[in-house]
C-alpha cells in the first residue's frame, strides 16, 4: 500500500511536548511517545530509557510524516499480513505437511521420520523453501554421513523427492537438489560380492535350522522381513512354488507382520530343483505341521526376530572370511547370478518383487573371478 501525504498537528495535545508530539515519563522510569497525524492520535508502542532517546524517535516520525512516507500502525499491521500470506512456508512446515498426506508403508514412515529428524530438518528446518540453494545442498551433502554411503543416498534422495513434490506444487520453480549421482552408492562403497565357494563356505557356517534362509535369499532374493514372514502354507512342493504375501518390519514399538514393500512383492516365486530337497528337508524337521506355522521360528516360538537373524549372519559370514557382505547384500547377489544366467530385467524384477528398473541395476555387481570369463566370452579378432 502507497503511503498517503498526511501533516502533523499538535492539536489536543497536553504535557511536555515539542510543538507536534509529546513524551512522558511513566512510573518504570521509562519514556514513551504520543503524537496525533490527520487528527488522529498514536501512541509509540516501544518505550525509551532517556527523554532524549524518546524525542529523537518522535523527531524521526515526523520526519517521516513530512515526507509522506509515514504509514500507520495499521498499514503496517495490513502489509506484514499481506507478506505472511504471501510467504512460502519453511521447509520445516512444508515437509511436516508433506509427511501427513502422503500413503507409506509404516517402516517408509519410520526410516523418512528418522532422517528427516536427524538430517534434514536440523539444517533445513527454519528456511523458507526458496530460501534453500544449490550451494547449501551441496555443502549440506559433502559434510552428510561420509563412513555410511547408503544412508547418505537415501537420505539426499529422501530431500529430493521433496523439493520435486514442492515443484508439482508449484510452491518453487526448480530444484536446490543438483549433486550428481547424490542418490546413488558408488560401486567402490559396496562391499565385493561374495563367490559362490564363499557362499558355501557361510551356510557351512550357518545353524541347520537357519540355513534355507541363506538359501532362499542368495538364490531367489528375499528380503529378511519377507523370509522371515514366510509360513508353511507359503509352500507348495507339488507345484514347486512359494508365495510371498507377508513382511516383517521394525516400527518403533518393536517387529510387526505387514504386507511385502511394494505392490510387486506379492508374488509367487517358482522353487528351482536343486532347493525341492533343502525345502522339504527343512519343513520336515522344523516346521510344525500346521498351515499357519512360521519357517524361521523365534525363541519364544514365533517368527524369527531380526537381531536373531542378524546374529546368526555375521557369525557366518566373518567365518566364511566375508565380513562386510550385509545379509541385504545376498538380494543382489541373487539378482547378478540371474542376469549372468540369462534372464531378462522384467523376469529378474518378477521374482524379486521389484517394481524399478533403475533399483534393479544398482543390484547388479560383478563377482570376483568373473572377470576373466567374460574376457574369454569376447570374439576372437585372430584367425
Amino acid at each position: 500500500m502507497a503511503p498517503r501525504k498526511t501533516s502533523p498537528t499538535n492539536r489536543g495535545q497536553k504535557g511536555r511536548g515539542d510543538g507536534w508530539g509529546q513524551v512522558t515519563q511513566r512510573a518504570s522510569g521509562q519514556w514513551a511517545i504520543r503524537y496525533t497525524v490527520d487528527a488522529k492520535r498514536y501512541s509509540g508502542k516501544a518505550t525509551y530509557a532517556t527523554k532524549g532517546a524518546a524525542k529523537k524517535a518522535l523527531a524521526e516520525i515526523h520526519a517521516d510524516v513530512v515526507r509522506g512516507v509515514w504509514k500507520s500502525p495499521d498499514e503496517i499491521a495490513a502489509e506484514i499480513a499481506e507478506a505472511e500470506a504471501q510467504r512460502l512456508p519453511t521447509f520445516g512446515e512444508y515437509v511436516e505437511s508433506w509427511m501427513a498426506v502422503s500413503r507409506r508403508k509404516p517402516k517408509t514412515d519410520k526410516d523418512y521420520r528418522l532422517m528427516i529428524d536427524k538430517q534434514l530438518t536440523p539444517r533445513f528446518g527454519t528456511l523458507h523453501l526458496d530460501e534453500i540453494t544449490p550451494v547449501m545442498v551441496t555443502k549440506w551433502f559433502n559434510g552428510l554421513l561420509a563412513d555410511k554411503p547408503t544412508a547418505r543416498a537415501k537420505t539426499y534422495s529422501l530431500l529430493s523427492t521433496i523439493f520435486n513434490d514442492a515443484i508439482r506444487a508449484s510452491l518453487i520453480q526448480a530444484t536446490p537438489c543438483r549433486v550428481r549421482g547424490g542418490g546413488t552408492v558408488r560401486r567402490e562403497e559396496l562391499a565385493p560380492l561374495p563367490t559362490e565357494v564363499e557362499i558355501a563356505l557361510a551356510v557351512e557356517f550357518t545353524p541347520p535350522e537357519h540355513r534355507l534362509l541363506v538359501y532362499l535369499a542368495a538364490g531367489l532374493g528375499l528380503r529378511s522381513g519377507e523370509v522371515r514372514a514366510l509360513q508353511r502354507g507359503d509352500i507348495n512342493i507339488k507345484d514347486r512354488t512359494l508365495t510371498v504375501r507377508r513382511n516383517i518390519v521394525r516400527l518403533k514399538g518393536g517387529e510387526v507382520q505387514g504386507t511385502p514393500k511394494t505392490a510387486a512383492g506379492n508374488r509367487v516365486v517358482g522353487l528351482p530343483e536343486w532347493m525341492v530337497p533343502l525345502v522339504n528337508a527343512h519343513l520336515a524337521e522344523y516346521v510344525k505341521p500346521a498351515s499357519a506355522a512360521w519357517l524361521f521360528t523365534g525363541s519364544t516360538g514365533g517368527w524369527l526376530p531380526n537381531t536373531t537373524l542378524q546374529d546368526v549372519w555375521v557369525t557366518a559370514r566373518d567365518y566364511a572370511g566375508i565380513p562386510r557382505v550385509r545379509f541385504h547384500q545376498l538380494r543382489a547377489y541373487a539378482a547378478t547370478r540371474m542376469a549372468i544366467a540369462g534372464m531378462s530385467d522384467f523376469e529378474i524384477m518378477a521374482i524379486l518383487g521389484q517394481e524399478s528398473p533403475g533399483v534393479l541395476r544398482r543390484y547388479l555387481q560383478q563377482i570376483p573371478g568373473r572377470v576373466h570369463k567374460l574376457a574369454d566370452m569376447v570374439p576372437s579378432l585372430v584367425g
